[in-house]
């Protein structure tokens, strides 16, 4: 799931995004050096040009009038951000034949108020392979990047928290011979008069 960014007209620039990969490169994994990176080019869209994740001017109806407003799509605003020439952003430039954003083992934290880490977001958002925000990760098995914030990671752990606390608390309730029972269905058999044994290999289950 991805948010469409259509306009920098009214969108929050003041905050940090970050962005990182859910399943490190093998690369990654075998070769632990600040060096060791993948990198995140650009995608086909259904035309065959580069998927920017930048959009074009638009026409918005406006309240009370016949006559709709002009809107500048993120290609535009981008380049007069980044003090470019008019149509460098276009998808069929050669800009977008070499960008690429380089990923390593850690994640990547972006500033809004940047204009290359901006252009940097709207270009992961344009991809089918990243996804916007941690409850997402699930929704899509070809997705292999994500986008967050920290306050989303620091709900994500405290909601995982509460969960495992509440799952301890339902094994508390449990009686000894329902424990033994459900170590049975994982393949696992201990002696039923050994209650601290009983007791940790569920907790190993839990946790």
């Amino acid at each position: 799931m991805r948010t469409k960014i259509t306009t920098l007209e009214g969108f929050n620039r003041n905050k940090i995004v970050n962005f990182k990969q859910i399943s490190s490169d093998p690369l990654i994994n075998l070769k632990k050096y600040d060096e060791a990176y993948t990198l995140l080019g650009a995608s086909l869209d259904k035309n065959g040009y580069p998927a920017t994740g930048l959009t074009e001017d638009f026409q918005e109806a406006k309240s009370g009038s016949k006559i709709p407003k002009k809107i500048l799509g993120t290609r535009r605003e981008m380049e007069i951000l980044l003090d470019l020439e008019e149509g460098t952003l276009k998808n069929n430039s050669n800009f977008w034949s070499s960008f690429q954003i380089r990923v390593g083992s850690e994640s990547l934290e972006w500033d809004l108020r940047n204009p290359q880490d901006l252009l940097k977001y709207l270009f992961a958002l344009g991809q089918s392979i990243v996804c916007d925000g941690l409850k997402n990760i699930g929704l899509d098995a070809n997705v292999e990047y994500v986008l967050y914030s920290t306050e989303q990671e620091a709900e994500e752990r405290v909601i995982g928290r509460k969960a495992l606390k509440r799952a301890y608390n339902l094994a508390e309730e449990l009686d000894i011979e329902t424990k033994v029972n459900i170590l049975a269905t994982y393949g696992i058999l201990v002696d039923a008069s050994n209650i601290n044994s009983i007791i940790d290999k569920i907790d190993e289950q839990i946790a």
